[in-house]
């Protein structure tokens, strides 16, 4: 997703299907044919953007198992943007499965990791025992800035 200044509006990366954004292909490579699938998540603003802070819920399924839970994410965001940078806060909550990233990639295609959580459990076990409707606190970032 594409945030859009000023304000943390943002930007939906496929114009044909305005509910769903697209994530990058995803490959198994010890499983048979089809060992690739494409992922729609679901975002939500819980919310309404504002000029420094939007709230979202993330979801998405693994879409190379079929009938697999949503995994659930939920980050809040705060920017304050100067001429030349934009500084970042935030907290992350959600499944604790998969690992996780958050980043920034600014104007120039300079990317910039606000946040990394690694989940204590392995590919087989966490599925199972972490996907939840338990919410968990995954970490925050703090003043992270980035310029524009």
């Amino acid at each position: 997703m594409k945030f859009r200044f000023p304000g943390m509006g943002y930007s939906k990366t496929d114009a044909n299907d305005p509910d769903h954004l697209y994530s990058e292909l995803t490959t198994a490579i010890f499983r048979q044919s089809p060992n690739t699938g494409t992922g729609h998540p679901k975002i939500t603003i819980t919310s309404p953007p504002a000029d420094d802070i939007l709230d979202l819920e993330l979801n998405e399924a693994d879409p190379l198992v079929p009938g697999a839970p949503d995994i659930d994410d939920y980050l809040s965001i705060t920017d304050e943007s100067t001429t030349a940078q934009v500084c970042y806060s935030g907290t992350l909550s959600g499944d604790a499965f998969p690992n996780t990233e958050v980043f920034v990639v600014n104007s120039k295609g300079q990317a910039t990791t606000l946040l990394n959580f690694a989940t204590t459990h392995d590919r087989n076990d966490g599925p199972w025992t972490l996907l939840s409707p338990t919410i968990v606190p995954m970490g925050t970032f703090s003043n992270v800035c980035v310029p524009k």
